[in-house]
């Protein structure tokens, strides 16, 4: 069985199928399928009892919910199955509905594990609710839509959209997306919505906008689902223009697809302000849907075929960090043997790295494990994979104790850890009252190795440092776009995170020297946060944060003046 591309040309053999299946679900579309191809880069195969395809997203390939009835909905299943066990793909299912998720639990009972994605829940509403804006629960929309009339009522005009208003969209989709830079979908779905344009009399979709004084502020794309609901694929506005977003719903609706009784307004991405404002328009049902997998984790250590996939994982989960670092990350402290993964169908879903550090314990030389890099991957969230991996992890790689920094603490409840030690925030204006003080602006390994030594005499529970670490921080703080100021007593070193500067580590041989040197960053930057041990709570005003939590494994926990930082 060979899989081919998705092209315009296939549209009559999946509409063939959409018949067939009679799936309420807007994935069921072809428009839908041809806007995000580029994307989803679909492949598909059809025999004469159903249609499959298989989607590449990112890191994930995944398989549509197949085309067909019950009668042909197990050959659907196997022939899926068979092409991923083939080709040594994994084995999933994203977007399948109710009806047919029963058929799977009926089919191979305790075979699949079905997680409702809530995220992918189509809205689905009453087509003459948002055509006239009637009854109570439209009494909001229907007075933005009053006083769009009564600000524009003379001034818009609604149309149909044609292939030569391509550029005006493209100003509009612009101008849309100003406020959400950040969000990497807002170019792909651009990128989406003007390919349609290319084949506008070629696929069964309608578009209509409103002009204000003659030119474009919005513009709606829908189709046919099935014999009785409209899917609104895109719909933007400008929203200095109160109201429009109402009215260019209802002015296509009183134009556009008579026969639709219902709306399908797709899914809410899991994104909060999309759901809250989806639910404000008032669904007469969500269509639910599930993302099936085998039922079948393993948890083992990492191996050296899975560097690519662990590369991939940390990159997913930790978007922050450059590739540099990431590449750099691995090239210095990955070893397969501290690394351990949960692995579903040949793909790794969840890592946990737990790097061995020397620890001083009066005198003595420990090694602690430093639990980082967690990562799940986004389908497998939720469903109990990581603490099931960390659990197996630790029994099977014991130390002195382990070490744990993170975003939010009680995801690691259930390991019982204890807090340990604290930083001090704050965030300082002003110049602290001390003489000036000569640094520059590089690092001296050896100067700074000896600083650190000296620093940490009258400390317990610090991490054993040597030539060769300050040697590679000197080489990779730019990754992290750190970067440290030196003194003949002292350093700091510190990262500018959103063109505020934070101070990550200050190695000083006197309170005197510290505030000297905070004093150069203060003058340079005007502002800086100071992340310290909390031996220097009484130098600034402050807020104490947790920093790091510790669990006794085989020796006792070091007690006494701490100090242990992970920041850089």
């Amino acid at each position: 069985m060979d899989l081919k591309p998705l092209t315009l040309e296939d549209m009559p053999v999946f509409q063939k199928f959409y018949e067939i299946s009679g799936y309420e679900g807007y994935n069921s579309n072809f428009v839908t399928m041809f806007m995000w191809n580029h994307e989803y880069n679909v492949h598909y195969y059809a025999s004469d009892h159903y249609l499959i395809a298989l989607c590449h997203y990112e890191h994930l390939m995944f398989w549509n919910m197949p085309l067909t009835t019950k009668e042909y909905f197990k050959e659907a299943i196997d022939a899926m199955r068979s092409y991923s066990k083939e080709h040594e793909l994994p084995f999933y299912i994203d977007g399948v509905l109710n009806e047919p998720v029963q058929w799977l639990e009926e089919l191979y009972p305790g075979e699949f594990k079905i997680i409702k994605e809530r995220g992918e829940f189509d809205y689905i509403y009453e087509r003459s609710m948002h055509e006239t804006l009637a009854g109570k629960k439209m009494q909001k929309r229907r007075n933005h839509y009053n006083t769009f009339i009564k600000l524009y009522g003379d001034r818009y005009h609604y149309r149909a959209l044609k292939a030569d208003d391509v550029a005006q969209v493209s100003e509009l989709l612009d101008l849309w997306s100003e406020s959400k830079k950040d969000d990497p979908n807002i170019q792909i779905e651009k990128k989406g919505i003007i390919s349609l344009f290319d084949v506008m009399d070629q696929l069964p979709y309608r578009a209509g906008c409103i002009e204000i004084d003659g030119h474009i502020e919005a513009f709606i794309i829908g189709s046919m689902l099935n014999h009785e609901t409209l899917q609104i694929h895109v719909e933007k506005a400008n929203t200095e223009y109160r109201g429009l977003y109402v009215a260019i719903l209802k002015c296509f609706l009183e134009h556009e697809f008579k026969e639709a009784k219902f709306l399908n307004r797709e899914d809410d991405m899991n994104i909060e302000s999309m759901r809250q404002a989806k639910l404000n328009l008032h669904p007469v049902k969500l269509l639910e849907k599930s993302f099936v997998y085998p039922n079948q984790i393993t948890y083992r250590p990492s191996k050296e075929d899975d560097y690519a996939q662990l590369m991939s994982a940390w990159k997913a989960n930790f978007s922050e960090d450059s590739d540099a670092y990431i590449r750099d990350y691995f090239k210095t402290y990955y070893q397969p043997e501290n690394t351990w993964v949960a692995v579903n169908e040949r793909m790794i879903i969840g890592v946990v790295h737990l790097r061995p550090v020397q620890i001083v314990n009066h005198g003595e030389i420990q090694t602690a494990r430093y639990i980082e890099g967690v990562s799940t991957h986004f389908m497998f969230r939720h469903q109990g994979y990581m603490r099931t991996l960390l659990t197996k992890a630790m029994a099977a790689l014991p130390c002195d104790y382990y070490l744990l920094q993170a975003y939010q603490w009680e995801i690691y409840d259930f390991l019982e850890f204890s807090d340990y030690t604290y930083k001090v925030k704050a965030v300082l204006h002003e110049l602290l009252e001390t003489d000036r003080i000569q640094v520059k602006e590089d690092m001296d390994e050896i100067h700074c190795l000896t600083l650190y030594n000296t620093f940490t005499k009258e400390k317990n529970g610090f991490p054993l440092r040597n030539e060769d670490y300050y040697k590679h921080l000197h080489q990779t703080l730019s990754l992290s776009n750190q970067h440290c100021i030196e003194s003949e007593d002292g350093y700091l070193i510190y990262e500018m995170m959103e063109d505020k500067c934070v101070v990550l580590e200050a190695i000083t041989c006197s309170r005197k020297v510290l505030k000297a040197m905070l004093n150069v960053l203060i003058e340079k930057y005007g502002s800086i946060i100071v992340l310290l041990e909390q031996e220097y709570e009484d130098m600034f005003e402050n807020e104490k944060i947790l920093f790091l939590k510790i669990k006794s494994c085989k020796s006792a926990i070091p007690q006494g003046n701490i100090y242990f930082n992970e920041y850089i």
